[in-house]
């Protein structure tokens, strides 16, 4: 049987409890009554939210369908070689969350990959704990009910991913039967499943297989990596393959912003990171500097180039960071938490998993980067536009009636970009010129008499 990853070398597991703490006593106070939300700290951006287990529970992977529709699948924090088949989701934005089961027989099937297409409706495919198959399931209730997806036999293979491109188009990929790997694709939102031709998909090198829930979809494209550093590309929803080495010899991740720029990361004893700019056809070494934590990151999309990295122990560390500079380097936001893993749906809308001995999950809220929240008071009001803008941002300062109001204008990272006082009496607009900056999310401060208001703007390239 294959070596199962998805906790692999990155510390998600024994120790993840901070010495002396009661996991039980933690989880029985945080799940207590309803789902409260807090901050973390005064700076950091991210909320702690209750994942709703009742038992300490780590979380492995995060799909976002929406800023208010999220799955997470999860595993046994306490003893990690512990099988669970639990999942918890939301469809408010994370204000609370619902857990459940796929199934009660944790002694045959293990999670491989979730593919969740709303609030209801989710696939999901199961590998063997022992031998090989495979199952693949589907839930119309919102994971209330789970029933087998018949018309995707693993037989002989092991099932490894699925995913969707979109609401109708998916693919379900598992292990070689011979010396090619098996696909599935779906056209009518996996009503139908169809197998993709073997001449179709390149043949495998010996022993060489996909890793459980190693892929990543951007538009039609997928990419999947296996345990030999190679990675299979498919530019049509699986229908048709390639392959292309990276220079990595063992369990690869792939995670992508674009059509063009991706990593493939050797998730084992030896970590390592390559990047590329052609879609995967060509892959140089990248050794991100500064507080570069390893475990997981993750692109925020609409942001031009930036990540978030994220880990739960050492070697690395616990915390999060963030590049800003398509990791090449990262900058530290926390070194005290442990989280899990991380995956964004936009610059504003993000979500890293942890223990539910400390609530279970994170969610981003770049606001307190800058330290203040978007907010509007009677004292200071105005207005600025066009949002979203390409580059120049005009604000509307004439009711602020003060001779002295100070402009201010962060990036993500509380960095300050701009900055520059004004008397709104003499002044009506304001003119910001942010052409040379990168497609993101900024804050637009405007002080007046020790009172201060923020507002986000979108840059978009």
């Amino acid at each position: 049987m294959k070596k199962i990853t998805f906790l692999l070398a990155v510390g998600l597991c024994a120790g993840s409890l901070v010495a002396g703490e009661n996991p039980n006593d933690k989880a029985a106070k945080k799940n207590a009554g309803t789902n409260t939300i807090n901050k973390t700290n005064a700076a950091s951006p991210w909320i702690v939210q209750n994942s709703g287990f009742g038992t300490q529970r780590g979380i492995s992977k995060i799909n976002i369908v929406s800023p208010t529709i999220v799955w997470a699948t999860a595993y046994d924090g306490a003893v990690p070689s512990r099988n669970t088949l639990e999942f918890t989701r939301t469809t408010d934005g994370g204000t609370s969350w619902t857990p459940g089961v796929f199934m009660t027989d944790t002694s045959t099937y293990m999670i491989s990959s979730v593919a969740p297409i709303d609030g209801n409706t989710c696939f999901a495919v199961f590998a063997p704990k022992a031998g090989t198959g495979g199952k693949t399931m589907k839930t119309i209730d919102g994971g209330l009910n789970w029933t087998d997806v018949a018309a995707t036999s693993w037989t002989g293979s092991w099932a490894d991913d699925i995913g969707f491109f979109d609401a109708s188009n998916g693919v379900a990929i598992g292990d070689p039967v011979t010396n090619k790997f098996i696909v599935y694709t779906t056209g009518d939102g996996g009503v139908n499943w169809v197998q993709t031709p073997a001449a179709n998909i390149p043949v495998m090198q010996a022993s060489e297989y996909p890793v459980q829930d190693y892929f990543d979809i951007v538009g039609n494209t997928i990419w999947v990596g296996t345990n030999q550093g190679r990675v299979f590309k498919s530019i049509d929803n699986g229908k048709n393959w390639t392959v292309t080495a990276t220079g990595l010899t063992s369990y690869t991740d792939v995670n992508f912003k674009d059509a063009n720029t991706g990593f493939a990361i050797q998730k084992d004893v030896t970590y390592l990171v390559k990047k590329t700019i052609d879609g995967g056809a060509t892959w140089s070494t990248v050794t991100p500097t500064g507080a570069f934590l390893k475990n997981d990151f993750d692109f925020l999309p609409g942001s031009g180039s930036t990540w978030v990295n994220v880990s739960a122990t050492l070697p690395t560390g616990k915390g999060s960071s963030i590049s800003t500079d398509d990791c090449a380097s990262f900058t530290s936001i926390d070194t005290t938490l442990q989280y899990t893993t991380v995956r964004f749906f936009d610059a504003l809308s993000g979500w890293a998993g942890g223990f539910s001995s400390d609530g279970g999950l994170y969610k981003w809220d770049p606001t307190a980067m800058v330290s203040v929240k978007e907010i509007q008071t009677d004292n200071v009001e105005f207005s600025l536009y066009p949002n979203p803008s390409i580059g120049n941002v005009s604000l509307n300062i004439e009711n602020l009636n003060s001779s002295k109001s100070l402009i201010e204008v962060f990036d993500m990272i509380g960095n300050k970009i701009f900055a520059g006082e004004y008397n709104s009496a003499l002044t009506k607009r304001v003119d910001i010129h942010l052409e040379k900056e990168q497609a993101g999310i900024y804050f637009v401060r405007v002080s007046v008499n020790n009172k201060s208001v923020t507002k986000k703007v979108s840059l978009v390239k």
